[in-house]
């Protein structure tokens, strides 16, 4: 059974979250896109958002009178804002806004990666710009895309990023965790599956690395 980031009957209402502040970011509050979800990425909202949390439905009426456009400004609020070109409604049916918040936190909840991580390599303005050829593709079809498009953006594994952050080679790795060197380099290059490996083979490589064995899972 797939893991997901929070049960299924919980990710429509957080679709509809985003979407909403998104689109209300750019067509009510004129604010730039990029900016505005940039912010939202690293804020308490998406972490609420990550755990599919539904309290926030009961906060978006008791507080923001369901206004998603309020809410959207709480986002900002006591920073800077720069304000992008007032763009005309779009008229084309679901904005690429509104349309690039329901995927997202679709691939977000199919994933399990947080916000910002996704953000770190796949930027709003490229999601965006898949609207054209996706917006009438099902989101299964969109989060295939993406996660292909995430994997080649994000070249090095956990397991890579960690190594080199601790200034150990492979083949120091691989002697002290008493590993192949070869498994090592397989590891990283993706040729074998980090999720799949013997559990004392993660234990031994994050004992040397002195990260948990989470920390070398994949989460794509």
């Amino acid at each position: 059974m797939k893991v997901t980031a929070y049960p299924q009957n919980r990710l429509q209402p957080m679709q509809e979250v985003l979407a909403e502040i998104l689109d209300a970011a750019v067509y009510e509050l004129h604010l730039d896109a990029t900016e505005f979800y940039d912010t939202f990425a690293i804020s308490d909202l998406a972490k609420r958002m990550e755990k599919g949390d539904l309290k926030i439905l009961d906060e978006l009426k008791e507080k923001f009178g369901g206004s998603y456009k309020k809410l959207a400004g709480t986002i900002m609020a006591g920073r800077d804002r720069q304000v992008g070109q007032v763009p005309l409604r779009y008229a084309g049916g679901t904005s690429p806004e509104h349309w690039a918040g329901t995927m997202l936190a679709y691939y977000q909840w199919q994933s399990c990666i947080p916000f910002a991580e996704i953000n770190k390599y796949l930027s709003i303005e490229y999601v965006k710009g898949m609207h054209g050829d996706f917006h009438e593709r099902s989101p299964q079809e969109f989060a295939a895309t993406i996660s292909t498009l995430f994997k080649g953006a994000k070249r090095d594994t956990n397991l890579a990023s960690i190594r080199r952050a601790a200034g150990m080679s492979q083949k120091q790795l691989a002697e002290a965790a008493d590993i192949p060197v070869r498994t090592i380099q397989q590891y990283e290059q993706r040729q074998k599956n980090i999720n799949k490996a013997q559990a004392e083979y993660i234990f031994r490589i994050a004992r040397v690395l002195g990260c948990k064995m989470d920390d070398l899972l994949e989460l794509f």
